[in-house]
């Protein structure tokens, strides 16, 4: 089991544009399921609750739903599982859900599932 605090800011990330004036502040674990099998199988979770705040209050962000003069951008939640059955196999499935915040004009819930596999050879 790890656990994880990490600390993000728009200045420091040069080629990430998208993350101008945005802090985020980001907590979590990731949990390995199976512990080291023989046969190479692999299931792991991750959990991780991200809190993102204006740098600078009233300037914008790559949003332009965030217009308001407030330094809550919003709330997210984020979840991971993956499932490596074989060497060549993975299968994976993510969901996310972001609640805006004080700095949104609209403050619509959204969420998102993401599911993939991919097979290597």
């Amino acid at each position: 089991m790890a656990w994880i605090f990490s600390w993000r800011t728009g200045r420091e990330a040069g080629l990430s544009p998208r993350l101008s004036n945005l802090v985020a502040y980001r907590t979590g674990f990731s949990y390995q399921l199976l512990e080291k099998p023989e046969d190479g199988e692999t299931l792991a979770a991750s959990l991780f609750l991200s809190l993102y705040r204006k740098d600078v209050t009233a300037g914008p962000i790559s949003n332009p739903g965030a217009a308001r003069a407030d330094d809550d951008v919003g709330n997210g939640l984020d979840l991971s599982i993956g499932w490596k059955p074989a060497h060549d196999l993975t299968v994976g499935v993510q969901a996310g859900w972001f609640e805006p915040g004080d700095a949104f004009v609209t403050r619509d819930t959204s969420r998102t599932i993401f599911t993939s596999v991919t097979y290597s050879y």
